[in-house]
């Protein structure tokens, strides 16, 4: 479950991003802060973007910012940022972009169901305006939770950028 990573320490809200690269290293961060990566992780991050393009945009206005397994990455882990404004990542289709995620793999498939997982919550109809209308991360938490078919027991502060 999604939840198994993202809690309140992940999750950030109304962040206000000056542009793309901007916004991934908001989303890095707050891996950092939790020590589930190394700083230099949010490098190959944008420099996977400026490589390999703007593909990281899946969904009209949602980005799932990673870089390939690294020894970078101590922890599997995923980050969620809300855009107070939204950017533009470069994709023609389904920029800007509100809704970040930022992804971290220690290894080629471990990180596999969480990425399975996300693709789950984003297919879901109310999705977007539900994160993007969150007005706390509890909010956001118990959304997920309840989409998983788990129990709405977030307790936690907002966090807003």
């Amino acid at each position: 479950m999604i939840t198994d990573y993202l809690n309140c320490d992940t999750i950030s809200l109304r962040c206000e991003a000056a542009d793309r690269d901007d916004a991934i290293r908001i989303a890095g961060e707050l891996l950092v802060k939790q020590s589930y990566v190394e700083e230099p992780y949010i490098g190959e991050m944008i420099q996977t973007i400026k490589d390999m393009g703007a593909y990281i945009v899946i969904s009209p206005g949602i980005a799932f910012a990673h870089a390939r397994p690294s020894k970078l990455v101590k922890k599997d882990s995923v980050s969620l940022v809300t855009l107070k404004t939204p950017v533009e990542f470069g994709h023609k289709q389904n920029d800007p972009v509100s809704v970040l995620f930022a992804l971290a793999g220690r290894e080629n498939t471990g990180h596999l169901s969480i990425m399975k997982d996300i693709a789950m919550l984003i297919l879901r109809e109310n999705f977007f305006d539900t994160i993007t209308n969150a007005d706390s991360v509890e909010e956001i938490i118990d959304y997920m939770n309840s989409e998983e078919g788990g129990e709405n027991t977030s307790s936690c502060s907002s966090k807003a950028g």
